[in-house]
């Protein structure tokens, strides 16, 4: 999460010890070590982790960096950020090569990541200037230039990401599309019925707040233990005998692996559609 900076991080690590002998931004230097480390420890010792969790440790972490290797290349000391730059610039030059590689060819059953060329072509793009720009931030020859050039080395393809999430990952997930599609079908006394992955866009997508949920509470388990979330909360032996109460009026919008898991408790469908082999499934009953 701290590319392209990570190859440079032995680098500021001279330039950081170098600063504290002399002195320099001390305190502050102490403040950002107290800062990165309180979230850093609390977070490692909560018994559920996400990757969003290590946020709060990043700027104190890039203010750190900074300090180090200012204070390395202010002194003319480049040898360090150069091998840093180089190792930087082999490591990004092979992501065009694998993508290249994965796009046309495949591996280990890993499909295209894009079905149009526009795309592929952004996103090599985005690539290969990721792999040139630490090269001519090592070949700079004063320091504002070497940090300008290898800090714009992602810019490119940060600015590009939403246009370029693989068709993969929408599929899997953001049912977004499929309840869009389907949304002109959902009456005002239509049933729905929801997993618990599908349950915060089926709410948002559809503007439903009686949606019912199945087998599983997730995440949702405290809220359905106050009084007017009472019965929201379906297990599998009451499925069927819910949609059979509400034939014509039912819809169910699930994880494709989870509908799979269920078909044995649910009546045969009259329509049904997906977002894809790995995606959601929108079931009329």
């Amino acid at each position: 999460m701290f590319l392209p900076w990570t190859f440079l991080l032995p680098a500021a690590g001279i330039g950081l010890r170098t600063s504290i002998r002399g002195h320099e931004n001390k305190q502050l230097i102490q403040f950002c070590l107290a800062w990165f480390c309180l979230p850093f420890l609390f977070f490692s010792f909560s018994s559920g982790k996400l990757l969003t969790y290590i946020l709060p440790c990043f700027p104190p972490f890039a203010i750190l960096v900074s300090i180090g290797l200012l204070s390395l290349l202010r002194a003319n000391r480049f040898r360090p950020f150069q091998i840093g730059a180089g190792v930087t610039t082999f490591i990004f030059s092979l992501l065009p090569l694998a993508f290249l590689l994965i796009q046309f060819v495949g591996i280990n059953g890993i499909k295209a990541p894009y079905t149009k060329t526009w795309q592929g072509l952004a996103a090599l793009t985005g690539l290969l200037i990721m792999a040139l720009l630490p090269l001519a931030a090592g070949r700079a020859q004063t320091w504002n230039k070497k940090v300008i050039l290898f800090g714009l080395g992602p810019a490119l393809l940060l600015c590009m990401v939403p246009f370029l999430i693989p068709d993969q990952t929408i599929e899997r997930k953001s049912p977004g599309a499929l309840l869009l599609e389907h949304k002109k079908a959902v009456k005002t006394d239509t049933l729905i019925l929801s997993d618990e992955e599908s349950l915060r866009a089926v709410c948002w997508y559809l503007q439903r707040a009686d949606v019912l949920l199945i087998h599983d509470a997730g995440e949702a388990t405290y809220g359905l233990g106050y009084k007017d979330a009472a019965g929201r909360l379906l297990q599998l032996s009451q499925l069927r005998a819910k949609i059979l109460a509400h034939q014509g009026k039912t819809i169910l919008i699930a994880r494709g692996r989870n509908y799979r898991q269920w078909i044995p408790q649910l009546p045969n469908p009259k329509t049904i559609d997906e977002s894809g082999q790995d995606g959601y499934i929108f079931a009329t009953f």
